[in-house]
């Protein structure tokens, strides 16, 4: 792709909007050119908090990103949180009088065969993407073209949005003189950027644990099988600090910044919160219950998931909850009984975990931007008026 071709995305986070402007480098790689971010308490449990913070903070970040990368900013990609989004599975085929090569218009005529599910009512379909394909000797492939069958057939991942939200945000980008925007999955984007093709073709769990939210997706293929929701975050571990130790929030972020879980601090060691000093046993004590009760959510997610999942399959951990809990992934894998993995982000220069859905996003964008050869994404994005 050319250089000077740019994307700019918004993502939609539980405590804070940020945004980008990046371009493409060689490779997946990328560079950032303008970057910004303004906190804001934007939704808790599935529901917009305040309007007119989150319209404040979006108008914030556009205007930033627009002086800051030197462009005026027409066309966004926006992050939607797993809270936003609902995930639908459906089977799809096409047959043939003959056996026949496998062409890429023969798996876009699978994906055109799906009858528009919907999901329930108040709910609008962003993207669809292939879990994987079944081929004659109903041997499951991820990629079908080549292959030599006379039917194909598919199981298709189709994500919703929640029109109350899109409603809300389409009209604030709307009001800031953004003319064009497309919806896109944060789960989906993450996965498809942090999680190899060589693992997706198995299993894998991507846990996103945000500010207030955590989201648990199950990911084969180049979809998402299920996702599952549940509001409970980093900013939980400084609330039971703040009401345990009796210290206001920004001095129990404090005390959390200085928790370690992976070591066992004696009686008379303090954690120092302001002008206060707390003991660090009881802190990191109060951190891990928080921990085992995010892990005891994941694993209810999981077990409600429809499909039989593997034992050992990989969790991937995203998000700002635990990129900065040092021994935080160690104590997740003790209470969830399982490896869990911190997302390896292709960026060299771009690695922080809780920017990693917005990472995502700019991957999304700048496959979109290419001006040859477009991705499915790009078809079903354009198919489903996302």
């Amino acid at each position: 792709m050319q250089k000077d071709v740019s994307v700019a995305v918004i993502d939609v986070g539980s405590g804070k909007i940020s945004g980008f402007v990046a371009s493409q480098l060689e490779g997946d790689d990328f560079n950032v050119i303008a970057q910004s971010e303004v906190k804001c308490s934007a939704f808790y449990g599935g529901k917009i908090i305040d309007e007119g913070e989150i319209s404040q903070a979006i108008s914030s970040v556009i205007t930033q990103l627009s002086s800051r990368s030197g462009e005026r900013i027409s066309k966004v990609y926006v992050g939607v949180a797993g809270e936003f989004t609902a995930v639908v599975t459906k089977q799809s085929e096409c047959s043939y009088t003959s056996p026949k090569k496998i062409t890429s218009e023969n798996v876009s005529e699978v994906f055109d065969s799906v009858d528009r599910c919907g999901v329930r009512e108040g709910y609008s379909a962003i993207s669809r993407s292939s879990i994987y394909f079944i081929l004659d000797d109903d041997k499951k492939v991820i990629d079908p073209v080549g292959a030599v069958a006379t039917k194909l057939s598919a199981l298709i991942s189709f994500i919703f949005i929640d029109d109350a939200f899109k409603t809300v945000i389409s009209k604030i980008l709307t009001e800031n003189g953004i003319k064009e925007f497309d919806f896109v999955s944060e789960n989906l984007a993450q996965a498809l950027y942090l999680i190899s093709p060589k693992i997706r073709d198995g299993y894998a769990v991507l846990v996103d644990c945000g500010f207030v939210t955590t989201n648990v997706s199950v990911v084969l293929g180049d979809g998402i099988l299920y996702s599952k929701s549940f509001s409970v975050g980093g900013g939980q571990m400084a609330d039971d600090l703040s009401q345990i130790l009796d210290i206001d929030f920004d001095e129990a972020q404090d005390v959390l910044s200085q928790v370690h879980l992976n070591l066992e601090f004696a009686d008379d060691s303090v954690f120092v919160a302001g002008q206060k000093q707390v003991e660090a046993a009881k802190a990191n004590e109060i951190v891990r219950c928080r921990v085992e009760d995010i892990a005891d959510s994941i694993k209810e997610c999981l077990k409600l998931c429809p499909h039989i999942l593997p034992n050992n399959l990989p969790v991937v951990i995203t998000g700002g909850a635990f990129a900065y809990l040092k021994g935080g992934y160690n104590a997740l894998s003790k209470y969830l009984e399982r490896q869990v993995h911190p997302a390896q982000i292709n960026s060299p220069q771009y690695d922080k975990q809780e920017y990693s859905s917005a990472y995502g996003l700019i991957s999304i964008a700048l496959s979109q931007s290419r001006p040859v050869k477009k991705g499915f994404f790009k078809k079903f994005l354009s198919s489903l008026g996302g």
